[in-house]
């Protein structure tokens, strides 16, 4: 099992046809889907899963690429402002921080770009992060977002950086 799910003890079912982890974390109830890489999956499963059941709010933990020399992989990011390099899919959305009881994270804000694409080569980054000022480059969470944000749903974003700037992935 991923390590969050293994960390958080988190148990394998099934709910309304979706394999999701389940657990309770200081007496909320907690479920976990895992939504693997593609925006167009990740929309679609969201979206069927919040039809047929109600959340107070969702935490999105995941995985990105590097866009800022100063971020290494390992690293662990809160992104605050998530972009999408699609033109049909704007304002940028805000992440709502002040609703969670976070310690200090420790950073300044940071910006998330999401593509429809796996971003494999340092020019791309560069132009990612040139044109929009952000730290990192996913393919999902702007999606998520964005109808979290439409169903008034508080979410948080973690993201743990997989790959650093320079890093050519195949």
């Amino acid at each position: 099992a991923h390590p969050l799910i293994r960390f958080l003890h988190l148990e394998k079912k099934i709910i309304y046809r979706r394999k999701v982890f389940d657990g309770v974390i200081s007496s909320h109830r907690v479920t976990c889907l895992v939504l693997g890489m593609d925006p167009h999956k990740a929309r679609a499963s969201i979206q069927d899963l919040l039809s047929q059941v109600t959340f107070d709010a969702v935490l999105m933990y995941g995985y990105a690429g590097s866009l800022d020399c100063n971020m290494v992989m390992g690293d662990v990011m809160i992104p605050e402002i998530i972009l999408s390099d699609l033109p049909e899919e704007v304002p940028p959305l805000r992440v709502p921080l002040s609703q969670f009881p976070l310690k200090s994270v420790g950073q300044e804000k940071k910006t998330l770009i999401s593509t429809d694409h796996v971003v494999t080569d340092r020019q791309e980054r560069m132009r990612l992060a040139d044109r929009y000022q952000a730290h990192a480059v996913d393919m999902e969470s702007f999606f998520i977002a964005k109808i979290l944000t439409e169903q008034k749903i508080p979410f948080l974003l973690i993201r743990a950086i997989s790959d650093d700037i320079h890093f050519a992935l195949p």
